[in-house]
């Protein structure tokens, strides 16, 4: 199993205090490590593609805006320096992501009101 990269108290906050109350289920937090490990990838990608040795947020090619840190910095320039041979993690990217983790929450606590459940739960996230 893979390392959990967002902060899950923050997470579970986030969707309580979004949703007037939702619960978190418990797979919720690894699935979007999940989402989160795939869109690293892809940065990764973009950084090789520009040929730079710092992944950046504009290489996550998205428009979210800065938030809270929602996920594990440490955990995060691990596994981007892993994945990609040695490749660095701008100081921007943090709040890149945790932009992208809150449009994800916000999409799963839609689902997961459209369904009428009060737990989020992993199947709530849409994939990519």
């Amino acid at each position: 199993m893979s390392e959990t990269l967002v902060v899950i108290s923050k997470i579970k906050g986030y969707i309580k205090e979004k949703s007037d109350g939702m619960s978190t289920a418990g797979n919720f937090a690894p699935a979007l490590s999940d989402l989160i490990r795939a869109r690293c990838d892809a940065a990764i990608e973009n950084t090789t593609k520009d040929r730079r040795k710092t992944v950046m947020d504009r290489d996550f090619n998205s428009d979210t805006g800065t938030h809270d840190a929602l996920i594990v910095t440490s955990k995060l320039k691990a596994y981007i320096k892993e994945k990609s041979d040695g490749m660095s993690t701008a100081g921007n990217v943090v709040p890149a992501l945790s932009g992208i983790i809150a449009k994800l929450c916000d999409e799963a606590i839609a689902n997961a009101q459209k369904d009428r459940r009060k737990t989020v739960m992993d199947r709530d996230l849409a994939s990519d």
